[in-house]
This record gives structure tokens, C-alpha cells and sequence, in this order.
């Protein structure tokens, strides 16, 4: 939540430099920038279709108001909405404790011919807007996972071993395209739905998009992480074909 803050907080340091502000060592207010980055962010699509854990939130909103108390500034109208709604709202569901949302941001990578050159030294920022642009614009995926491993069952946590999974499918779609895939301890479904949504669409192929395997079955020792991923991989819009499960 500190570090949200502190990003936020650089909002203002921007708005500085526009007006031609000297810079300063001493942290800058949680002024109207700062609170408007945050509040874009707490209501982002994504995070209101794919909520963080509510404790996360109320910390995130508590930190915002003990920096604009610290600076002199006041909340404003839509902050202040904000933490009147999460902090009078009625807490249910005390199974979902420790159960938060993560969301992965990523890109297709393209050819050399494709790639945009390294921006120049000539003060130009349209290739910082046109980075905005490219984030805004790539595809997402948001999973549910537990933050704690031996309370959420290990098929249920973050692994790097899937972002890498995800990372080859990525960069080596050949790999994967039109073969049969198993994956084995395919956890929260990382590498799994990144496979199965594939890569860049190609031309002249009914739509089919490159890396996409022709069948793609996915494993888990723990029925409860296989309940989770089938929940993840609907939230994706990944199409799940069957379920099975071994418990007894």
C-alpha cells in the first residue's frame, strides 16, 4: 500500500515540473494530483471487477488520509466517498480472508520490424504517452489467489514458476501452437490462460491466434485449487471443456 502511495505521491512531483517548480528534497503534499491518481486506481475496472483483499484497500485509504492530514491538505469530495464507503461497510464473508486479486498486464511481443525505436534525448515524451497508450490498451489477466500458502493450499498461491510458464508461451508460441499440452500443478492459471487466449491473431486462419494449443488439459492435486482455477479461468474467459476431480 506504501509503495501505491508513494506512486501516487509522483503525481504531484510532475505537476511541479510543469509549473516550473525548483525540486525539492522534502516528500511532496498528497495534494489534488496525488488523490486523483488514487482514486483512478481504487476504481479502475479492474479492480472492481477483480477487488484486492478489503483489509488491503481500508490500509491503502488509511495511508492516503494520514498523508494529506501530514501535508496540510484536505480529502477530497471523491477520496473522502471513498473511505466513507470502505470503512462503514458491513464486513461479510470471513472465508475470504486472506483471498486477494492479482492482475497481470502483458504484451505480444512483436518482430524488429514492428518494435518502436528507443526514444531520443530531445526532450520529446510522445513515447512516454504512446507507452500509456500500449499499457491501457494490452490485455489483462486477474486471478484470485490466498496470500498466505499454508492457509490457501500451495495450488492456490502465486508461483514464479507459472509467470515463466507464461513468459515462454509468450516468446516461443511455436512451441505450443496446435500441440496437445498437459500441465501439471497448473495452480491459480497463469501459464493457462495465457496458452489458451494465445497470441497475436493471424491472418487467413478462421481467426486463430498464434501459440494456442489444439487441446490444453489442466491438473491439480488439490480439489480445492481445481474449484479455484475453474472460477479464475471463467473470470478470463477461458472455456473450460470438463472437470473432474479424484476426491473421494
Amino acid at each position: 500500500a506504501a509503495e501505491v502511495i508513494d506512486a501516487c505521491r509522483r503525481c504531484e512531483d510532475g505537476s511541479a515540473e510543469e509549473d516550473g517548480g525548483a525540486e525539492s528534497s522534502s516528500p511532496s503534499p498528497f495534494g489534488d494530483a496525488a488523490q486523483d491518481a488514487l482514486h483512478r486506481c481504487v476504481t479502475h475496472p479492474i479492480a472492481t471487477s477483480h477487488p484486492p483483499d478489503g483489509e488491503y484497500v481500508a490500509r491503502l485509504l488509511k495511508l492516503a488520509t494520514l498523508e494529506a492530514e501530514r501535508s496540510g491538505r484536505e480529502l477530497s469530495d471523491r477520496v473522502g466517498d471513498l473511505v466513507a464507503r470502505t470503512f462503514t461497510r458491513r464486513r461479510d464473508g470471513a472465508d475470504e480472508a486472506g483471498w486477494c486479486h492479482k492482475t497481470y498486464v502483458y504484451r505480444h511481443p512483436t518482430s524488429d520490424a514492428e518494435r518502436r525505436p528507443d526514444g531520443d534525448d530531445d526532450g520529446n515524451d510522445k513515447d512516454d504517452d504512446d507507452d500509456d497508450d500500449d499499457i491501457r490498451d494490452a490485455p489483462s489477466v486477474s486471478f484470485r489467489m490466498h496470500r498466505n500458502m499454508f492457509e490457501g493450499g500451495t495450488g492456490c498461491h502465486e508461483w514464479l514458476a507459472g509467470i515463466y510458464l507464461a513468459e515462454l508461451a509468450l516468446t516461443r508460441p511455436t512451441l505450443f501452437e496446435d500441440r496437445r499440452v498437459v500441465e501439471l500443478g497448473s495452480g491459480v492459471g497463469i501459464a493457462a490462460t495465457v496458452m489458451a487466449r494465445g497470441g497475436r491473431a493471424r491472418d487467413g486462419r478462421d481467426g486463430r491466434r498464434a501459440g494456442r494449443p489444439s487441446r490444453l488439459v489442466l491438473t491439480d492435486a488439490d480439489a480445492g485449487a481445481l474449484a479455484n482455477l475453474e472460477r479464475n479461468l471463467a473470470a478470463n474467459d477461458v472455456r473450460v471443456e470438463g472437470y473432474e476431480s479424484n476426491d473421494e
